[in-house]
C-alpha cells in the first residue's frame, strides 16, 4: 500500500518538474538549455527529456512568428509603423530577398539576433517563404544548437564535479606529504640532537679530569 503511495507520488514530482521546463524551453533559450543540461548531471531531468523539451519548444516559438507573419493585419501594421524604428518599405524588399536567396543564413541570423529573433522570424511569414522551406532550416537549426548546448551543460557540470573531488583528493595527498616530511623532519633532528648530547658530556668529564683544568698547565 506504501510502495504504490510512494512512486505515485515520485511520479507527480517527476511530471511536475517536466512541467515546469516546458515553459522554460519555450521562452528560453542556449543558455537556458546549457543550464537545463547542468542540471540534468544531477539526475533532476533526463538529458533527452531535455533536448527534445527545448527542441519543440524552440520549433513552437519559430511557428508562433512565422504565422503571425502571414496575417495580413500584421503586415499592415509592420509597413505602417515599421519606419519608427527604422525600417522602410526598401527595407522589407532586401528581407523578402534574403529568406529567398539565403534562408540558411538568414535562418542562423534570426535565431541568434536576440532582441531581433521575433521580428525577424515574422519577416519570414511576411515575405511568404513556404512552410516547408522555413521548417526545413528551422528544424535543423534547432536540432544542432540543442544538441551542442545541452550536452555541453551537462558534462560541464559533471566535469566539474570530477574537478572538485580531483581537488579535495589533491589536498588530502598534498597534507598527507605535508605531514610525512614534518614528521621526518621532527625526527632527524631529534636523532641528530640525541647524539650530540654524549659527546658533549665525554668531552666534559675529560676536561673536569685533566690536572690542567685546576693548575692552568
Amino acid at each position: 500500500m506504501v510502495a504504490p503511495l510512494l512512486a505515485t507520488r515520485v511520479a507527480a514530482g517527476t511530471i511536475g518538474s517536466y512541467a515546469l521546463l516546458i515553459p522554460i524551453g519555450i521562452v528560453g533559450g542556449q543558455m537556458a538549455a546549457f543550464a537545463a543540461g547542468a542540471v540534468a548531471s544531477t539526475g533532476f531531468f533526463n538529458p533527452y527529456a531535455v533536448f527534445v523539451v527545448f527542441t519543440l519548444g524552440d520549433i513552437l516559438t519559430d511557428s508562433i512568428y512565422y504565422y503571425l507573419g502571414r496575417f495580413r493585419r500584421v503586415q499592415a501594421f509592420a509597413h505602417r509603423y515599421g519606419h519608427k524604428i527604422g525600417l522602410e518599405k526598401p527595407h522589407f524588399a532586401i528581407l523578402h530577398q534574403r529568406w529567398f536567396e539565403r534562408t540558411f543564413r538568414t535562418m542562423l541570423i534570426s535565431k541568434y539576433g536576440l532582441a531581433f529573433t521575433g521580428p525577424l522570424l515574422i519577416s519570414a511569414g511576411m515575405a511568404r517563404l513556404p512552410a516547408r522551406r522555413f521548417y526545413a532550416y528551422a528544424i535543423a537549426i534547432s536540432i544542432a544548437q540543442y544538441a551542442i548546448f545541452v550536452p555541453l551543460g551537462f558534462y560541464f557540470a559533471k566535469s566539474f564535479t570530477t574537478v572538485s573531488y580531483a581537488l579535495k583528493a589533491l589536498q588530502i595527498v598534498a597534507a598527507l606529504l605535508i605531514f610525512i616530511y614534518v614528521f621526518t623532519t621532527f625526527r632527524r633532528l631529534a636523532r641528530a640532537s640525541l647524539q650530540e648530547r654524549p659527546a658533549l658530556t665525554s668531552n666534559e668529564s675529560d676536561s673536569f679530569a685533566s690536572p690542567g683544568a685546576f693548575t692552568g698547565d
